[in-house]
């Protein structure tokens, strides 16, 4: 029902526009609703124009989410697009804002994904260590209820020490993830897949070559 929905939600938006004119309280609170159906439809060139367009309103008027969500989602949406340089610029943003504008725990792991992602991408790897070290910090407060972010982290982290030889850091860390996801959930997850790998070839190099089997 994608198509009815944006509909609907551009409708919502043109009379709001009209009825209460465009630096309002309402038309943020609308277009944030458009933002959130193209973001989570994967529509991320549209995602990306009309969460600028609503970082502009929310700059002038209070919208129904705080400044740094909305520099959060850019940051993904133009991940998403393979924007970098655009990415990594409002990731930034958003870290540098997020502790201020009261920002929940799962809202600040994603632009830290992303920046880690961005560094590791261009083998940047001790910006890459630091940003997948705060991440994994995070990760450990809410461990608990989202086993599979918290093994998330691990991997990242366990795939940077990894890449930078560290292999028992990376050792550590890939048996850290796996352990807690074996015990705290049920569901399939790629990055158990690639930490078990990751975990055989640190094994590997340490010449441990019974356990590296194993996985």
């Amino acid at each position: 029902g994608f198509e009815p929905r944006k509909q609907a939600a551009l409708d919502a938006l043109d009379f709001v526009r009209d009825e209460q004119g465009e630096n309002s309280e309402e038309y943020a609170n609308a277009l944030s609703s458009l933002v959130e159906l193209f973001a989570n439809s994967a529509h991320w060139k549209e995602a990306e124009e009309k969460t600028r367009e609503l970082i502009k309103v929310t700059e002038k008027v209070k919208g129904q989410w705080p400044l740094a969500d909305s520099y959060r989602i850019l940051g993904y949406v133009c991940f998403m697009q393979n924007k970098l340089d655009e990415a990594e610029k409002a990731s930034l943003k958003t870290v540098s804002m997020m502790d201020a504008d009261n920002l929940q725990t799962g809202s600040k792991i994603q632009p830290l994904r992303v920046l880690g992602d961005i560094y590791s991408q261009r083998d940047d790897l001790d910006a890459a260590l630091k940003t997948y070290e705060r991440l994994y910090g995070l990760t450990e407060g809410i461990k608990e209820n989202h086993p599979g972010i918290y093994q998330d982290a691990c991997s990242k982290l366990a795939d940077i020490h990894k890449r930078m030889g560290n292999n028992p850091e990376a050792e550590k860390y890939y048996r850290l993830g796996l352990e807690w996801w074996r015990s705290h959930s049920k569901d399939d997850s790629i990055y158990a897949a690639k930490s078990l790998y990751g975990l055989g070839v640190v094994l590997v190099a340490q010449q441990k070559f019974d356990q590296a089997e194993i996985y």
